[in-house]
């Protein structure tokens, strides 16, 4: 039986590799999730520190991820 090279079974991108690249390194979906993330999350009885505290997390899990993503 012929081995066949391996596939990606997806193409993470093509024509649009200069817009990703720039969608990435402004951090676009990273604020925009920051944004949501304080609408939706924070507490409007919390305190500052907490909600300091919260906001450090989520930033610090976020640069984690964004780590983790390496265009080509």
């Amino acid at each position: 039986m012929v081995e066949q090279a391996s596939k990606s079974s997806h193409k993470r991108y093509g024509k649009n590799k200069a817009k990703c690249a720039r969608y990435y390194a402004k951090s676009t979906r990273s604020k925009h999730k920051l944004r949501n993330f304080i609408k939706n999350n924070i507490g409007k009885l919390w305190d500052d520190n907490k909600v300091e505290n919260a906001i450090s997390n989520f930033k610090d899990m976020q640069y984690k991820k964004h780590q983790k993503h390496a265009l080509i």
